[in-house]
């Protein structure tokens, strides 16, 4: 099944066959699951520690071309490990760019089969996702 993310602050690397896209240990995740009104959104939920996405066989692919800006790993932090041939880069949005990963996705350890998945990250101080305060975007941690 073909399944898009969106991780709107992340930051990510690819490690042979496996794209790596880690968020802050507090973020959450919203499934998209079709129906005849579009996409219908479940409430969040905590990202676990660790998701392992298993797509179909090839390597990972980069769509776009744009340097991402380094910054210090997350102190805490989950990972989504995408094996196979996912297509990744960065994509704009409202807030800013996000970087969108998508695959023929055969199976997911930690998360439900959904058509889409949102993940977003609790902006400081309690305010919800969008009011206020840029998304950060895709990064590459220090080496």
């Amino acid at each position: 099944m073909e399944t898009a993310f969106l991780f709107l602050r992340c930051q990510v690397h690819q490690k042979g066959d496996q794209l790596i896209v880690a968020v802050p240990a507090d973020a959450l995740w919203r499934a998209g699951r079709s129906s005849a009104m579009g996409l219908r959104w479940e409430e969040p939920a905590r990202v676990p520690a660790q998701v392992a996405i298993e797509c179909a066989a090839g390597a990972p692919a980069r769509f776009d071309h744009a340097e991402y800006a380094r910054q210090k790993p997350y102190p805490h932090a989950a990972e989504f490990r995408f094996r196979g041939a996912a297509t990744y880069g960065r994509v704009p949005t409202r807030e800013g760019w996000a970087l969108c990963v998508q695959g023929a996705v055969r199976s997911i350890d930690g998360l439900p089969h959904a058509d889409a998945f949102l993940v977003i990250v609790p902006e400081p101080g309690g305010a919800r996702f969008g009011e206020g305060g840029p998304v950060n975007g895709p990064y590459l941690p220090w080496p």
